[in-house]
């Protein structure tokens, strides 16, 4: 399997978590989301967060630190923070995406709680746009990573 294969197979496994949460947000307007709908929409949130990590960490880092195969630390690890690179990459832009990811996750479930279904509506859309830039990000740095083993 390649790390592109893989990419998209984290990338598969978040689809019917973004489903899960357009459903349970698709209620009659103005109507209170249930207690149990609240804990949904941060489960699939967090599974959808987890895949986005589970892919980045999969991604080979070949340019500037570690060669091909390094792998991204994870996050909160002992030297996570992303080390300078001496060409310009993704993983500035990844963290980025990733931060703001989280962000725009933190807003979905605070919208969720308040128990506003607009808003609500509004912090999905904009985290289901967000996570469709993170998953293009992670295909291109697999994109690139072929590339520069092709020239070797």
């Amino acid at each position: 399997m390649t790390v592109s294969d893989m990419v998209q197979d984290h990338q598969g496994r978040c689809a019917p978590h973004l489903a899960r949460l357009w459903m349970l947000a698709g209620g009659p307007s103005g109507a209170p989301l249930r207690p149990c709908g609240v804990q949904q929409i941060v489960e699939a949130t967090g599974a959808i967060l987890a895949e986005v990590r589970a892919a980045g960490n999969s991604l080979p880092l070949s340019v500037g630190r570690g060669g091909p195969g390094t792998a991204l630390v994870p996050r909160g690890a002992p030297g996570s923070v992303p080390r300078p690179r001496r060409a310009p990459g993704s993983v500035p832009l990844l963290t980025a995406r990733l931060n703001r990811l989280e962000n725009a996750a933190r807003q979905m479930i605070d919208s969720a709680q308040k128990g506003d279904a607009v808003m609500l509506r509004e912090q999905i859309a904009r985290f289901d746009a967000l996570t469709a830039a993170i998953w293009t990000v992670h295909l291109s740095e697999c994109g690139r990573h072929a590339n520069v083993t092709a020239r070797r």
